[in-house]
């Protein structure tokens, strides 16, 4: 089956979204959840250049394997991870004991392409909602930050020195560490080994360290506990995300903080299944982990003077310099922001 990104409702003043919804609704309630994922990790990875990863995971026909996103057989990355959120929300319908129960068959192509064509037309119905009320210029900004950030990719030169340049301070960097247990470079390590593994396959079973790098199986643990959610807590929290009217393409994503969601009660089994989800985890994603700080540092500075200067997401503290620190008001050490021109550094003196 072929992908169809541009099927539009005939008319817009009649109930489409609900109808869409419930398409939508009916097939992923007919999904495992581990199944699903393991397709859409298959699916991301044949039409990244990987298609030999995956012909034991999944029937495609030869046409799916292509990076062209104008592909009649293209799935894009950005509706993927639409999918992955929807399908942690949809209730699952009850299989009857001695009874024929239909499934979605999720080792065929036909069925993530069928997913896509109701995805596709549920987003363009609301769209069209939407473009009743707003002028269609409007959209595109909102429309291109969605797409283009996977067009772009998040493995990238400037995404590394950005994270590094706003998250790297003294004080960030030793916030983090007291509060995880284990460094910003082991973190690094991690995420960069973790992303390598989930490329080559869909399922990575927790345990053990990776000594290679220097990561204990202690730190590895906590790391997990970071990036990766329980299979039952991700469908309650992808829930709360997303409840609520809205765009289905806009709603928040589980997967930014939590790009791993692992399986079992024990959560042996981890999958990851948009392993470049991990690098924007390990780089923008530190803001969920330096914004708990922001919080202490707000309470601890609140009463300070207003000349004493201190970015709100706790993630570029730093004092102006030793003598800063004992000339200033009250004894208190003034904090800038790193990013902050040398102008706004002398004026805050």
């Amino acid at each position: 089956m072929r992908i169809s990104n541009n099927v539009w409702p005939e008319r817009y003043d009649e109930p489409r979204p609900s109808l869409f919804k419930g398409k939508l609704t009916d097939l992923l309630a007919r999904a495992d959840d581990e199944a699903f994922f393991v397709m859409v990790w298959a699916t991301f990875a044949i039409q990244s250049g990987r298609p030999e990863r995956v012909r034991p995971l999944l029937m495609f026909p030869p046409e799916a394997a292509t990076r062209d996103l104008a592909s009649k057989f293209a799935v894009h990355p950005w509706k993927l991870e639409t999918m992955l959120n929807e399908v942690l929300t949809t209730p699952k319908l009850k299989l009857l004991p001695n009874h024929p129960n239909r499934r979605l068959d999720c080792r065929k192509f036909d069925a993530i392409a069928r997913v896509t064509n109701a995805l596709a037309r549920l987003e363009n119905a609301e769209d069209g909602l939407t473009l009743e009320r707003i002028n269609v210029l409007r959209e595109i900004p909102r429309i291109t930050q969605r797409q283009f950030e996977w067009q772009r990719g998040f493995f990238s030169y400037p995404q590394f020195y950005r994270a590094g340049f706003v998250y790297g301070g003294d004080l960030t960097r030793a916030f983090f560490a007291e509060a995880n247990g284990f460094t910003m470079h082991d973190f690094a390590l991690a995420w960069f080994a973790l992303r390598a593994l989930f490329l080559d396959k869909p399922i990575v079973a927790r345990g053990g360290g990776m000594d290679e790098i220097g990561i204990s199986e202690k730190k590895l643990d906590a790391i997990f506990d970071l990036v990766s959610i329980p299979h039952s807590r991700a469908r309650r929290r992808a829930s709360e995300l997303r409840s609520g009217p809205g765009h289905t393409a806009y709603k928040r994503s589980l997967f930014r903080e939590y790009p791993c969601v692992a399986f079992e009660d024990a959560g042996e089994r981890e999958h990851a299944p948009l392993p470049d989800l991990l690098t924007l985890r390990g780089t923008s994603g530190l803001f969920y982990d330096v914004i708990k700080g922001a919080i202490t540092s707000e309470t601890r500075f609140r009463g300070a003077s207003k000349h004493t200067a201190w970015n709100s997401s706790g993630a570029c503290f730093r004092p102006t310099s030793s003598r800063a620190a004992t000339s200033t008001h009250s004894g208190r050490t003034r904090l800038i922001p790193r990013t902050c021109s040398s102008t706004t550094r002398a004026r805050s003196r």
